[in-house]
C-alpha cells in the first residue's frame, strides 16, 4: 500500500479506497513492456510500473489523441470530481494506460495525476510526440471511415485513398502494424491476411470473413470523396435523399411518432441495409424488427406492404458493405432518377447473367421483376 501511496501521491487512507486487481495490473504491465507480469505478486507488479511508466511515457503517448493530452493536462493544476458515469468516457484512454487514476475522497470520485507521472511528463519533448499523435489520429480517423464504408477492405486501396488525401504519406506495412497495436482499433477491426475486417464481419463467425472476399472479390471498390470519407467516420451517418424524407414521411403521418424516433428508425434502416449481406434474404425483416422495437406498430398487412416499398427504395439507395461501398441503385440493370429513387430507364443485362445487385444469385432470379 505504501507504493500505491507513491503512484497517486496521496495519503494512505486515501489510497485504500483504490481497488487495483492482479489481472488488471497485468494487462497495464503488458502495456508498458512489462515481461513475466504474471509471474510478480500485486506489490512487485506496482513496484514495476512505478519504474515503467516514466521510462515507457514517450513510447505510450502517441497512443492517445490531442484530446486526451489536453485533458491529462488539465488534471495537473487541478483534480476532477466526476458526478456521473458520462464524465469518465473523456478519460478512459488515460485510464487504461495508468496516466490517471480514479480514486474516491470524502465520498466524491476524482481522477488525478501521480507526482512522477507529472515529473516524468514535464521532462519530455512534445513537439515530435504531437507530430506523430496528428498522424496516428489522422490514420486511425482514416481507418474507422473506410470500414464504415466498405465493413472489409484491402490494406492497399486503404493506402491509396489515405494517400491521396494527405500530405504524409504512409505503406501498408505502416497501417498494419498501427492497426494492431492502436488501443482504439483492436476492438473494432483487425488485420486478417492483407484486408482490414470490421469486427462485424468475423466477430460471431470466423467463415464470414472468407465467404465477404468470395462474394466481393471480383468487384471494383466505389471511389468516396474526402467530405464523404469524413461524414463516414460516424458510423450513424446516411447520406440524404427524397426516399428517406419520404420514408419519415410516411412514419410520421402513419404512426406519429416523435421525430427522435423517426431518426433512429432512419439509421436502423440504413445502417441494418449497409451491414447486411442480405444473402440470408432476411434484411426486410430485421429492419421490421427494428421498427417495431421502437414503437412502430404494424396494424395490417397492406401497411406492411407500404412500409416495405420505402424501405426498399431507402434500402436499394444505400451504401453496402457487400457492393464494395456502392448503391444497388448504381449497380443496377435499371437506371434510376437520383433525387426520387424510382425506375426510369431499363437496360439488357442476360437472363443467366450474375445480378448486379451483389446478392451472387443469376439475375432472372433475383431483380428481373423488381
Amino acid at each position: 500500500m505504501k507504493i500505491l501511496c507513491e503512484i497517486v501521491g496521496f495519503k494512505e487512507e486515501i489510497v485504500m479506497e483504490l481497488s487495483y486487481g492482479k489481472k488488471e495490473l497485468e494487462q497495464i504491465a503488458k502495456l508498458y513492456g512489462i515481461k513475466g507480469a504474471y509471474k510478480l505478486k500485486k506489490a512487485e507488479l506496482i513496484e514495476a510500473l512505478l519504474e515503467a511508466i516514466p521510462q515507457k511515457m514517450p513510447e505510450i503517448l502517441p497512443m492517445l489523441d490531442e484530446i486526451d493530452i489536453k485533458n491529462f493536462e488539465a488534471l495537473f493544476n487541478e483534480n476532477k470530481v466526476i458526478d456521473n458515469e458520462d464524465e469518465l468516457e473523456c478519460y478512459y484512454n488515460l485510464m487504461e494506460l495508468e496516466l490517471v487514476q480514479l480514486i474516491e475522497v470524502d465520498k466524491k470520485r476524482q481522477l488525478i495525476v501521480a507526482d512522477l507521472v507529472k515529473d516524468a511528463y514535464k521532462k519530455i519533448d512534445m513537439v515530435p510526440i504531437m507530430e506523430e499523435i496528428k498522424l496516428n489520429s489522422a490514420m486511425r480517423r482514416h481507418i474507422i471511415s473506410i470500414l464504415n464504408l466498405y465493413g472489409v477492405v484491402k490494406l492497399n486501396w486503404a493506402v491509396e485513398l489515405y494517400n491521396r488525401n494527405h500530405a504524409q504519406v504512409i505503406n501498408e506495412l505502416e497501417l498494419a502494424q498501427f492497426v494492431k497495436k492502436d488501443m482504439r482499433l483492436v476492438c473494432q477491426c483487425k488485420v486478417i491476411e492483407d484486408y482490414i475486417v470490421e469486427e462485424t464481419i468475423y466477430a460471431l463467425d470466423k467463415t464470414n470473413f472468407k465467404d465477404f472476399i468470395e462474394a466481393t472479390i471480383d468487384k471494383e471498390y466505389y471511389i468516396p470523396s474526402q467530405e464523404l470519407l469524413d461524414k463516414m467516420y460516424d458510423e450513424r451517418y446516411y447520406e440524404p435523399s427524397i426516399p428517406i424524407e419520404k420514408l419519415k414521411a410516411y412514419l410520421k403521418k402513419t404512426y406519429i411518432i416523435e421525430e427522435t424516433l423517426i431518426e433512429e428508425a432512419i439509421i436502423a434502416v440504413t445502417m441494418i441495409a449497409r451491414v447486411d449481406c442480405d444473402r440470408s434474404g432476411q434484411t426486410m425483416e430485421i429492419i421490421l424488427e427494428e421498427l417495431a422495437n421502437l414503437g412502430v406498430e404494424f396494424k395490417n398487412l397492406a401497411e406492411i406492404n407500404e412500409i416495405v416499398k420505402h424501405i426498399t427504395t431507402v434500402v436499394n439507395g444505400t451504401r453496402k458493405w457487400i457492393n464494395k461501398g456502392f448503391t444497388t441503385q448504381e449497380l443496377s440493370p435499371h437506371v434510376f432518377d437520383e433525387k426520387t429513387g424510382q425506375k426510369i430507364k431499363v437496360i439488357d443485362i442476360g437472363r443467366n447473367a450474375p445480378c448486379p445487385c451483389g446478392s451472387g444469385k443469376k439475375y432472372k432470379k433475383c431483380c428481373s421483376n423488381k
